[in-house]
């Protein structure tokens, strides 16, 4: 009954590398919005405990930082595809289907790991006195 239709072809390392860099773009701009969240966050909590003019981060560490941060978190991106990759040439079943969910889970983990200091922010400030402004 099925013979008239033809066998499915493997996906090829190219096409698996391919779907992957397909989402880098929406996975930069989640990171992005991820980053500039714990960033305002920062800024909301510490700036009732801080003399007026004085910035809970520096605008030029946050010049410096940002490019870095990306260049990291982007590199740690292509470890999705190297797994696929390196279980592909071991010959085990990479993703497949569920990749979907990788790059979901994947994303918000790196969401989950952006948004780190603003927890040890907020509990760093939490126990502090507030400044009169």
């Amino acid at each position: 009954m099925f013979e008239s239709f033809p066998p499915l072809k493997p996906e090829t390392t190219l096409q698996m590398v391919g779907w992957w860099e397909l989402r880098r773009v929406a996975y930069n701009v989640v990171i992005l919005v991820a980053f500039l969240a714990t960033w305002l966050g920062i800024t909301a909590v510490a700036s009732p405990h801080l003399p007026p003019g004085q910035d809970a981060i520096e605008p030029m560490v946050l010049f410096l930082f940002i490019p870095r941060y990306l260049l990291i978190a982007n590199v740690c991106y292509a470890s999705c595809w190297l797994v696929a990759v390196g279980l592909r040439l071991l010959q085990v079943k990479p993703f497949g289907p569920s990749r979907g969910w990788a790059f979901l889970g994947y994303s918000l983990l790196s969401c989950l790991v952006t948004s780190i200091p603003f927890w040890c922010a907020l509990v760093y400030w939490m126990g502090r006195p507030l400044v009169a402004q």
